[in-house]
């Protein structure tokens, strides 16, 4: 690898650091869904890199999440949404999964004041235990149990980010997690408090966790490959794509 290559990989490197700790540094009164909307705006930037010729957005999101963030529990399906799910479907071939699922979330410690994080969720071989041999089912409306792994959820806070600048859900950074976790939420009726929900957070701490993961690991893969990040991006005068071509 040349110098100049071996340079520029290091300079996009440590641009990319450096932005990640001052993003850490926020602390104005909304900085918790600042902090979350610039790491996942760093992750799609980083994303490009990894897979240029990609053009959907979320195969490419989500592939580099998968394949360069070091997030083991991604791979697991949130019970709280398999349960959701499974309540709202009327397909008799899902009784098996149903009562599993509730079960399941029966047993799990979603008590007030519990912070369980997701590795208490299943992992998808388990659930494939009481599946229907057509893995692909509709459980409702369009939506397979595919869609139901962090993998594909976290694509889902991404999207309410960027395009509705909120985190989705109800759930709050009650910890300083770097991993995503669930917590009871209790709701004001009267003088009482009523359970209301059970949320899932993905804190900004785990946004942070993954954005480094995924750019160390970004790093190693261009100077295995020896390519220059700066070659897959546009740059120039003109804001159009293809302008700035000579």
């Amino acid at each position: 690898m040349s110098d100049k290559l071996n340079e520029d990989i290091e300079i996009y490197y440590g641009y990319f650091m450096r932005k990640i700790e001052e993003i850490n540094t926020l602390q104005s009164p909304g900085h918790k869904l600042f902090k979350r909307v610039l790491y996942v705006s760093v992750l799609d930037t980083l994303s490009r890199a990894a897979y240029p010729n990609d053009k959907n957005n979320r195969n490419r999101f989500t592939s580099f999440v998968v394949n360069y963030c070091d997030w083991s529990n991604g791979n697991k399906i949130s019970l709280l949404h398999l349960v959701q799910a499974l309540k709202l479907s009327t397909d008799s071939s899902l009784n098996d999964a149903r009562r599993y699922a509730v079960e399941r979330f029966s047993k799990t410690d979603f008590r007030f004041g519990a912070i369980p994080d997701i590795s208490v969720d299943p992992n998808i071989e388990e659930i494939l235990t009481v599946w229907p041999k057509d893995i692909d089912v509709i459980i409702t409306s369009v939506i397979k149990l595919e869609y139901l792994k962090h993998f594909n959820l976290v694509y889902a806070f991404r999207n309410s980010l960027v395009h509705e600048f909120r985190f989705p859900g109800h759930g709050m950074d009650i910890s300083d997690n770097t991993e995503a976790f669930y917590h009871y939420i209790l709701a004001p009726e009267g003088d009482d408090f009523v359970t209301d929900s059970i949320e899932l957070v993905y804190p900004f701490g785990f946004c942070r966790r993954i954005c480094i993961s995924g750019l160390n690991n970004l790093k190693n893969h261009l100077i295995g490959k020896s390519i220059n990040p700066y070659d897959l991006y546009d740059f120039g005068t003109y804001w159009i794509k293809g302008l700035n071509e000579e």
